[in-house]
């Protein structure tokens, strides 16, 4: 209630000095909140009540997602922030991904923390490995104020920090390298650090985990479909272990790579390779650098009529705020987020490469592909978002404020039940597509009402229902979904986790309304030669076709092949996008929006591209607007690209061509 309603409090219009006593009260909730958690957990590690799961994991996934989610405190703060895992390093692994998120989220953070200049890197090596085990080890390197000798003997202890002012300076309770270590024991690894005052410090632990039995989804999908063997890669970055990441990650993949500390000496490798008739068919710049930065290396490579031609990627951090459309109107083909991760530059550099005309065909597979006329007669209003229905289960009136203004901020309104027993006689009135449900509630609590709720529920027919509780653990989770309910929100409920477990929902309703469209639309007639024209007159504004015109030289067939290769290249960014918007992941909202605002320019699909370019900057504001909505026209547009190919490189479609 305390942190719900300061969040409600906060979205009204306050004066400074208000503003100020509010964030601060909700600054104090949110420390006392994580502090009775790190309590909770360590008392249940100390009573040996904490069970560890065995999950099948990617651990490079797991790593850089980590680092994704401190980037942004880290990039406050001027550090540089990377992960470097070592190429012999087994990545398809079994254990508990949660446990090993939560140590490596508590040194990076303390790493962070307690560095004020430099760098904090993830190192990720292999100790010794069997045919079914890895045992590895997981270094956290900081070049912050260190730890002295002495000191390092009060660390791993509960409530114990490295002196009395580290509390006040820095924050935080002392738990959570007590934590880390009963974890780590629970997994029966190691751990320890490596420090000294005013140079550094180096946490690491060791795990032997399970190898999966056959090779992750994640490395099945790194297939190149261009063939990356023998590119030659100029870095240029004056930080060493940002060069040395990149050199690690493309190793696998063939890539020949020279570094540069700087401007000039990039120059002079340009040049020098150039003379040597064996230029570079890549570069990487770092953005921030000193005299020289990376836009301005960048501008002077391309006015260079000899080294203009080379692809030119930017590794930026994230506030870089409007840099990004002036880093393209420069003529750089692509940009990367700090942290990089391995399967964002693969991607990255699979998209910058296949652009070369040499290169266009391989990009594409020989088999083409067979347009769909799912969408011959899509009527774009058939799928406008149809209002949720949702009923409110909760007991606690302030409870229940909270809720209701949280949903109304987002857009929503909710009807409101006091136990089960109400809820399940407002539901045989009423349809609602969703239910809110607490689960400890007088006279029938969430479980029983979720399941007299799914008894009753015939063929066809299902509500969704997502928990609401103060219990935390995971096999309170786990019985919420055995009882029947479709998620899961942890009490105190943030507006922000609201908001994506409804995006995500409703977007799940109308990809079900989207389905029985297109099964009606399946049943009706083809379109009459007067339908067909109309419909070409909405491919005229679907398509530039001149500029399509202009970059084939009119050339019908390359037309047909670049747009059957935006169909094969969208779907997948298409779902990313999707994804980032359900989790409210603004950087990955606005990177997979970027994506295909720039594929779909490439071709002249400029509906596509207005649709991904209203998406790109929302996220950059971080101020969504009814994205799924925005997420349909793409959907549309995409069908409608089908269309195109089906009418106008079809000599038998009916109509004009």
């Amino acid at each position: 209630a305390v942190i719900g309603m300061t969040g409600l409090l906060l979205d009204t219009g306050l004066d400074p000095q208000q503003q100020d006593f509010a964030e601060t009260i909700r600054g104090s909730g949110d420390n006392l909140l994580t502090l009775i958690n790190e309590i909770l957990d360590f008392s249940k590690l100390e009573a040996g009540e904490m069970e560890l799961e065995m999950l099948a994991f990617d651990l490079s996934t797991c790593v850089e997602e980590v680092a994704d989610l401190l980037a942004a405190t880290a990039q406050t703060k001027g550090l540089e922030i990377a992960t470097l895992i070592q190429n012999n390093v087994p990545t398809a692994l079994c254990g508990d991904i949660t446990r090993l998120r939560q140590i490596l989220t508590n040194l990076v953070g303390n790493a962070i923390k307690f560095t004020h200049t430099g760098e904090v890197v993830v190192q990720i090596s292999l100790a010794s490995e069997t045919e079914t085990t890895a045992t590895i080890v997981f270094a956290v390197e900081d070049t912050g104020v260190g730890i002295s000798s002495v000191a390092q003997q009060k660390l791993f202890q509960p409530f114990t920090q490295v002196d009395a002012s580290t509390t006040r300076k820095y924050g935080g309770t002392g738990l959570g390298l007590a934590i880390c270590k009963q974890l780590v024991d629970l997994m029966d690894g190691t751990i320890g650090v490596e420090s000294v005052e005013a140079q550094g410090s180096r946490f690491w632990f060791t795990l032997t985990l399970a190898k999966q039995p056959s090779p992750s989804r994640v490395e099945l999908e790194r297939s190149p479909t261009v063939c990356l063997d023998g590119l030659r890669l100029l870095v240029v970055d004056d930080n060493a272990t940002n060069r040395k990441i990149v050199r690690y990650q493309t190793s696998n993949w063939g890539i020949t790579v020279d570094e540069a500390d700087g401007a000039i000496a990039a120059l002079q490798a340009l040049n020098h390779a150039v003379a040597m008739d064996h230029p570079y068919d890549l570069i990487i710049l770092d953005m921030q650098m000193p005299e020289i930065d990376g836009k301005m290396l960048g501008q002077q490579i391309k006015a260079d009529p000899v080294l203009a031609p080379t692809p030119l990627i930017m590794m930026t951090s994230l506030n870089q705020k409007g840099g990004i459309k002036q880093l393209l109107a420069l003529g750089f083909a692509a940009y990367l987020v700090k942290p990089v991760r391995q399967s964002r530059l693969f991607d990255c550099l699979m998209e910058v490469m296949s652009r070369s005309p040499s290169e266009t065909v391989q990009s594409v597979p020989p088999k083409m592909l067979k347009p769909s006329s799912l969408m011959q007669h899509f009527n774009p209003n058939d799928l406008q978002p149809k209002k949720l229905k949702i009923l409110l289960a909760e007991d606690s009136a302030v409870n229940q404020k909270v809720a209701l203004h949280q949903l109304k901020h987002l857009g929503y309104t909710a009807d409101v039940a006091a136990n089960g027993q109400e809820a399940l006689a407002l539901m045989a009135k009423i349809p609602y597509d969703l239910v809110l449900m607490d689960c400890q509630m007088p006279v029938m609590d969430g479980y029983e009402t979720t399941r007299a709720i799914r008894t009753g529920e015939g063929e066809n027919q299902h509500t969704l229902i997502i928990a609401m509780t103060a219990n935390a653990m995971k096999e309170d989770r786990d019985r919420c979904l055995e009882y029947g309910m479709d998620d899961y929100l942890s009490k105190p409920v943030r507006k922000e986790e609201l908001a994506a477990k409804l995006t995500f929902w409703h977007q799940v309703l109308q990809d079900k309304l989207q389905s029985s469209v297109e099964e009606s639309q399946l049943e009706q007639s083809h379109a009459s030669k007067t339908t067909a024209v109309k419909m070409d007159e909405q491919f005229d504004q679907l398509i530039d076709w001149q500029y399509l015109h202009h970059i084939s030289s009119g050339d019908d067939a390359f037309e047909l092949e670049i747009l059957q290769s935006l169909l094969l290249l969208l779907p997948d960014h298409l779902q990313a996008l999707e994804i980032g918007i359900a989790a409210a992941d603004f950087r990955q909202i606005e990177r997979e929006a970027h994506y295909i605002k720039g594929a779909a320019s490439s071709v002249g699909a400029c509906r596509i591209a207005t649709a991904a370019g209203h998406l790109e900057e929302q996220a950059r504001q971080h101020q969504l607007d009814n994205p799924h909505y925005l997420v349909l026209r793409v959907k549309e547009d995409i069908e409608c690209v089908r269309q195109v190919i089906d009418r106008k490189f079809d000599p038998t479609a009916v109509g004009p061509q």
